[in-house]
């Protein structure tokens, strides 16, 4: 179970402060929070499916699973009336970027652009109202943890013990239990009716809104899972001046270095080196990112300092996203594609035996003068 809560890969980036000029008609905050954590899986389930090249008949039945786990209570979210004023234009955006995406399209420099700035903003609003957990709600519960607009700052930080609950939170709060349990017993299933080559390509995805060129290096716009100390440890770095940059980052790289050993006993000096590379890498990079770009990338760097999932973390993230949640609308989209597509035939070695062979033709005798 708590390897099944941990692939809740996109978690909402922390909340943040909000106008207090909200109509009668606006939509419950709760609901609002549920909407844009729907659509940061809903929009990398999309992307998974269109990047994967499944068949009519891979498709077909990882519908019928997704369909299954939708009757057990993980239908969409469908709030009503108007969100914050502040979230509006993300909300607008996501919605045009989903019907461009889900027809198979190609995404404009232009909406691309307006993706990024639009999650940008989302995840400011998000992170400055998010709360240590709070006693009065239920634990699936968006506001157990984020503030309703209006309400002031809290002194308390968020504290990393929280990570997890938080996680599974996001979790049951998509599927629900019964259609978390169905994605756990049918993640075998999902992997069956997947190829070699699609379950090793997916085992790198995360959560993307805009589609990457190639999953197998995805230029990703969302969030990895990942650590809550690696998250730190890179704001941590991109604060030290410059000057003092290249002796503080070799002089963590050799820390960082140090806990392979505990990591992996029977580590080597080239293992212990890797790590040194990885981690001088990642932190340059972390550093070279401007504000936005940093806030857009941070889980994901934070997720490459740590470990690599198991195996059976991959299968149980495969199936997280395939049967999430509105999948069925991707997968008959997808259906009406793969069948307007014409189908060039392809000859068969039986069918060519049986021709009859050709014979040419012998050419007239020649006229006679």
């Amino acid at each position: 179970m708590r390897i099944a809560l941990a692939t809740a890969l996109c978690l909402l980036p922390p909340a943040g402060p909000a106008s207090d000029d909200a109509g009668k008609d606006q939509a419950p905050w709760e609901e609002q929070l549920a909407e844009f954590g729907f659509q940061i899986i809903h929009l990398s389930t999309i992307n998974a499916v269109n990047g994967l090249n499944l068949d009519v008949a891979q498709v077909r039945k990882l519908r019928e699973m997704a369909e299954r786990v939708e009757k057990a209570g993980a239908a969409p979210p469908a709030p009503k009336g108007s969100f914050l004023k502040e979230l509006e234009e993300p909300r607008a955006v996501y919605r045009e970027l989903h019907d461009v995406i889900l027809r198979g399209e190609q995404v404009s420099d232009q909406l691309r652009a307006r993706v990024a700035k639009a999650r940008a903003a989302e995840s400011r609003i998000l992170r400055e109202t998010l709360r240590p957990p709070r006693r009065g709600y239920d634990r699936t519960s968006c506001l157990r943890c984020h503030a309703s607009p209006g309400e002031g700052q809290t002194a308390t930080p968020f504290q990393s013990w929280a990570r997890s609950e938080v996680s599974s939170a996001h979790s049951l709060g998509l599927y629900g239990w019964r259609g978390l349990v169905l994605v756990w017993t049918m993640a075998p299933r999902v992997d069956a009716v997947l190829t070699d080559a699609q379950r090793a390509v997916f085992s790198d995805f995360s959560c993307c809104l805009v589609p990457p060129s190639n999953l197998a290096d995805p230029v990703r716009v969302g969030q990895a899972d990942a650590p809550e100390w690696a998250d730190d440890l890179l704001r941590r770095a991109r604060k030290i001046p410059e000057r003092m940059w290249p002796a503080a980052r070799d002089r963590m790289a050799d820390f960082f270095a140090g806990l392979e050993d505990a990591r992996r006993p029977g580590a080597t000096e080239a293992d212990r080196e890797s790590a040194r590379a990885r981690f001088r890498k990642v932190m340059d990079e972390a550093r070279a990112l401007s504000e936005t770009d940093f806030e857009l990338s941070c889980a994901e760097l934070a997720a490459k300092l740590s470990a690599g999932p198991k195996a059976e973390d991959h299968r149980i993230k495969r199936a997280y996203f395939l049967l999430s949640p509105g999948s069925t609308e991707i997968y008959d989209e997808l259906i009406r594609r793969l069948e307007r597509k014409p189908q060039i035939p392809v000859p068969r070695a039986d069918l060519e035996a049986e021709k009859p062979a050709c014979r040419m033709r012998p050419p007239p005798p020649p006229q006679e003068p």
